[in-house]
């Protein structure tokens, strides 16, 4: 199979994040004026799925978008940057409208989303033919349709990638069908106490490897191999920058890990590396514009190098 032919499958949620940029989080009946602003399609999974092809991957995203204006508009954005996409919802489904407000100076953000709470979605009739396809990443929204695709990824021998923010119900399904987890700080197991023991019971579940972000602190990993009795495991260092946006920078970092294990080849640790670096790219940069742009200029033979460019660099992003 060459580079050329090869793509991911990403599969989950699409909303419209509307966002504004403030010099500090409004109070009780406080009213502020946007220093910033941007529309731009959002989600775990269309995040990542644009991450990946800005990084030079072949991707498709399956999500629920409808006819209506929202669901239009995310459309429309999305094929104004070239992302293949299945839409799976009827006409008359509304997706997610997100209000989001970043703070200037931190960085942090508070986000207002009915995510996919407003959209009972079954699985589809049909699925995008998956020769070629090296990687399936599930953000564990519109719950059966993750465990349709999560089944066809498995009998297709593609790579399942998990990216578990939280926990969802749905998760207790799709564990057991996942090779990858990427897990946030706050993920547990339920009925599980603390990190390592969370960590445990996910490659316990079936997963081959996990590893847990922690924003600015070490990434935790933990590795099932052939012929050990026990996971590997080890730390990696995330590099600190100075946060300018750290909207939707998980959302990069799993786009930019399947990137690394689906285009890149490259193993375990070496892709959390890489994704731990875009993500710092991401996080210095303000919008999503910016960050795309950044992130098509990183080269295959030489993204370390274009990485620690990347990173350095002052943001254009004249605020």
């Amino acid at each position: 199979m060459s580079g050329a032919d090869s793509w991911s499958w990403f599969v989950g949620l699409a909303t419209l994040d509307v966002i504004q940029r403030v010099g500090h989080f409004p109070g009780p009946n406080e009213k502020v004026t946007s220093r910033w602003q941007e529309t731009a399609p959002g989600g775990p999974a269309t995040n990542a799925a644009l991450a990946c092809a800005a990084l030079g991957g072949g991707v498709r995203l399956g999500t629920g978008l409808g006819r209506q204006a929202v669901g239009s508009t995310i459309r429309g954005l999305l094929e104004d940057g070239g992302l293949p996409l299945d839409d799976w919802a009827p006409d008359s489904a509304v997706p997610a409208l997100s209000s989001i407000i970043l703070t200037e100076g931190t960085g942090d953000r508070a986000i207002i989303s009915s995510d996919a709470t407003g959209m009972d979605l079954g699985a589809p009739q049909t699925a995008p033919p998956l020769e070629h396809c090296t990687a399936l990443l599930l953000d564990g929204h519109h719950p059966r349709i993750a465990r349709w695709a999560a089944d066809l990824a498995r009998d297709a021998g593609v790579r399942v990638v998990l990216d578990a923010g939280r926990w969802k119900p749905v998760m207790a399904e799709l564990l057991p069908l996942a090779d990858d987890v990427i897990c946030s700080a706050d993920f547990r197991i339920p009925g599980t106490s603390g990190r390592r023991a969370s960590m445990d019971a996910i490659l316990e579940s079936g997963a081959t490897r996990v590893a847990v972000t922690d924003g600015a602190d070490p990434i935790s990993w933990m590795e099932r191999r052939p012929g050990s009795a026990r996971p590997a495991s080890g730390t990696i260092t995330v590099e600190t920058v100075a946060a300018v946006d750290t909207l939707g920078a998980g959302d990069v970092f799993h786009g930019a890990y399947v990137n690394a294990i689906s285009h890149r080849h490259l193993g375990f640790e070496r892709a959390l590396e890489f994704a731990a670096g875009i993500a710092a790219v991401k996080v210095g940069l303000l919008g999503q514009r910016e960050w795309i742009r950044a992130l098509s200029g990183i080269g295959r033979g030489s993204w370390q190098q274009d990485l620690r460019d990347s990173t350095f660099h002052p943001p254009k992003t004249g605020y």
